[in-house]
């Protein structure tokens, strides 16, 4: 709740006009300095030195090192004076005194360079934006820099560097076989409704500390994310790739119109450019329980629930270009599990016990009127067909897993599609329409009493919706 706050600081820092620029370095040093109280560390702003020689933006003591830290926020990349002024204060200071320079704009060729010359740690607006969206801490971001520092001598270390490891250190991308070479422990499948097929189609056998987590669609490609990150994997070819190696994802990955992939991870959504091998920051300070969708038109949102049902916050965000752009609308339907975007501003909210439907322009945005009976105990498995009907995948009783349709035009209750075993139903992504029907994948886990993750692949194709 507090980095959201510091968060709407940040964004009016930004649209500050230029000729507010001295101003805003001062605000810009407590906006630093609150953000690090926040994060535990006791750090104070704008301090004199000895006999007013000089002031320090940010001072803060961490892992038993004092540091000092120098922000600038300039129209352009900065040179290596600041770096050589800010090295200079070091000799100042007791040995042992680390140095930070945060530039908001970036650095030079000139002002890179210097980094390589002195004991000076260089963060850029990116690393600031990851701590204040809460992707990770100040400690660790610290702690990951001079790693990679210590191994690779002294230098600017990005973003991306920090976050993604190297495959070799997290292993292959875990694996998925067709069932007709390694079939399942069980029958998977127990029914469908007339007019739906459906069958096992990939099952694989991952750690326990890798289970599957989610599933989405991709390129091409089918989206798995674990703990470790996303996973891409072709039903063609049964190839499976690392499509982001990122540890801490949770929730689906969206993968845009121009490659890039989106996913939770941390406190913090964040954006991959796979041909640039950049990772930015887009929105953060969510916490607790969190899920990512995309909206018909592009847009992204996140449903939040922070804290007690009681006293905290479940919200609707509307994702922004960067942090603190967040559209953030309270919700009060604590049962939730999952928004699906029907239409501009409404959304299907799947729960437990009930679901709802949600229109951001009424006020109140949902009511006792608007819930529908939830079919499964865990509604996070749910996705849109079209403006009027989601599917819904998920466990009734310890093995039962179901897939219903909600006719949101109607007050008859859900239907019944297919019927399977399976520890739990762990999400589920439909394909656009066509002549053959709709195809829907469907993860679950069959892991049984052994442990490992045994997630399993369901193909389903709805031919024709059942008429009662």
């Amino acid at each position: 709740m507090r980095l959201r706050e510091l968060q709407r600081t940040y964004r009016a820092l930004r649209d500050l006009p230029r000729a507010a620029a001295q101003r805003r370095g001062q605000q810009f040093n407590d906006l630093i300095a609150e953000v690090l109280r926040a994060f535990g560390l006791d750090a104070k702003a704008n301090v004199r030195g000895l006999r007013g020689r000089d002031e320090i933006d940010v001072v803060f003591t961490e892992g038993g090192a004092d540091y000092i830290l120098e922000a600038k926020w300039e129209r352009t990349g900065i040179n290596a004076d600041p770096v050589e002024k800010l090295s200079g204060r070091l000799d100042d200071r007791p040995a042992g005194t680390r140095g930070i320079l945060l530039s908001m704009s970036g650095y030079t060729k000139h002002g890179l360079e210097a980094f390589e010359r002195r004991g000076v740690v260089g963060l850029r607006r990116e690393h600031f934006e990851a701590v204040l969206a809460g992707l990770l801490s100040p400690q660790d971001l610290l702690q990951r820099i001079q790693t990679a520092q210590a191994a690779r001598g002294r230098h600017l270390v990005p973003l991306t560097d920090v976050l993604i490891p190297e495959t070799t250190e997290i292993g292959r991308a875990p694996g998925l076989q067709p069932t007709s070479d390694t079939p399942p422990p069980w029958k998977v499948i127990v029914g469908t409704a007339s007019g739906v097929t459906a069958s096992e189609e990939f099952i694989g056998t991952w750690a326990p500390d890798c289970p599957a987590l989610s599933l989405s669609a991709g390129a091409g490609e089918l989206l798995v994310t674990t703990p470790y990150g996303v996973v891409g994997f072709d039903p063609v070819t049964c190839a499976t790739r690392w499509a982001l190696p990122l540890p801490g994802t949770t929730g689906r990955a969206v993968c845009g119109a121009d490659g890039t992939l989106s996913v939770l991870c941390g406190n913090a959504l964040v954006r991959w450019d796979p041909q640039a091998k950049d990772l930015s920051v887009l929105a953060g300070g969510f916490g607790g329980y969190a899920t990512l969708e995309a909206a018909a038109d592009g847009v992204l949102w996140v449903y939040n629930q922070l804290g007690s049902t009681d006293s905290g916050s479940i919200t609707l965000v509307r994702v922004g270009e960067q942090v603190g752009d967040e559209e953030r609308f309270e919700i009060p339907f604590p049962a939730g599990s999952h928004a699906v975007s029907l239409s501009p501003g409404r959304f299907f909210l799947s729960g437990t016990g009930h679901s709802t439907l949600v229109d951001l322009i009424k006020d109140p945005v949902t009511s006792e009127a608007d819930w529908i009976k939830a079919e499964v105990q865990d509604g996070r498995a749910a996705t849109r067909l079209d403006t009027s009907t989601v599917l819904v995948a998920g466990n009734r009783g310890s093995m039962d897993g179901f897939l219903f349709r909600h006719d949101l035009t109607t007050q008859d209750g859900a239907e019944q599609l297919a019927e399977f075993t399976a520890n739990r139903v762990v999400d589920l992504v439909a394909g656009p329409a066509g002549a053959e029907g709709t195809h829907v994948w469907i993860l679950a886990d069959v892991q049984g009493n052994v442990p490992v993750s045994r997630p399993v692949l369901i193909s389903a194709r709805v031919h024709a919706w059942t008429s009662r």
